[in-house]
């Protein structure tokens, strides 16, 4: 069984438990992980992610199975372990927003002459990176 699926598989078991206690499921779980010594098993559980620490990691189970992984790009070769493109397309969509909030913040800083020159540098950057991830989220499939 694909990780992928395995993921998936327990998410919904997740959901399927309020069913036994009478009660309506939420729209969406999230699960965040801490940092050692206490690692939070469950994230790992509906994650079926098999190595790394994810430290700060997040992950949302939705009530169709989806799951999503949220983490640090320091995390990321772990998850690519994982195999799951699920999973993968969840790091990249994090890298994502994270490289938008980035450009937008330092614009405007840079806009607003908090910083000097070499600002823009870092304008630069997050747009370069976040325009990579935005490839590999919606063009390459």
């Amino acid at each position: 069984m694909a990780r992928g699926s395995l993921a998936r598989e327990r998410a919904r078991k997740v959901f399927d438990a309020f069913k036994t206690l009478d009660q309506d499921p939420p729209d969406a779980i999230v699960l965040r992980n801490g940092v050692e010594p206490h690692i939070d098993l469950s994230f790992f559980y509906a994650t079926a992610i098999p190595s790394g620490i994810f430290e700060g990691g997040m992950c949302v189970l939705h009530r169709d199975g989806r799951v999503d992984v949220f983490s640090s790009i320091l995390e990321e070769e772990s998850a690519r372990k994982a195999a799951d493109s699920e999973v993968l397309r969840g790091i990249v969509l994090a890298n994502l927003i994270m490289d938008a909030i980035g450009f937008i913040v330092t614009l405007l800083g840079q806009l607003a002459g908090l910083a000097n020159a070499l600002g823009w540098s870092s304008v630069a950057l997050y747009l370069l990176f976040g325009l990579g991830f935005a490839y590999f989220q919606f063009v390459r499939r």
